[in-house]
């Protein structure tokens, strides 16, 4: 494990943004399955090219396999009352992933998202270790 200079409450609260979006976009075909997972990254190992290389981060990923979505709408997701389904029936408001990111953006943090229509989503998110 490691330890994160953090706001613990935007951290409870990114968790549950990232897991509400997991549950909220299940698929009805299938039992839902979530997995958390992390990767320390020390200084350049990144290969992410916009984070600080003199810095260490943590990687959180918070994969499913829901409904998923087209990857050309990989950061039309994380904007305000941004869905892309017109006929979705959950009671998702279209925030839940803004203010996940917000609150990555806030710890200077990156964050980002990969999917496949009808095969589930993966949300990354990079922290640094130190602020």
């Amino acid at each position: 494990m490691c330890q994160l200079e953090i706001v613990p409450v935007q951290i409870e609260q990114l968790f549950y943004n990232l897991l509400s979006n997991a549950v909220a976009f299940r698929s009805p075909e299938r039992r839902l399955s979530i997995d958390i997972s992390s990767t320390v990254y020390m200084g350049p190992q990144s290969e992410l090219s916009d984070l600080v290389p003199e810095k260490d981060y943590l990687e959180i990923s918070v994969s499913d396999n829901g409904k998923g979505f087209d990857q050309r709408y990989a950061d039309k997701i994380f904007e305000m009352f941004q869905r892309l389904e017109t006929n979705n029936t959950d009671r998702s408001t279209g925030i839940g992933l803004a203010i996940a990111k917000k609150i990555v953006l806030d710890h200077q943090g990156k964050i980002m998202a990969s999917g496949e229509v009808g095969r589930g989503a993966t949300i990354k998110c990079y922290l640094p270790l130190r602020q």
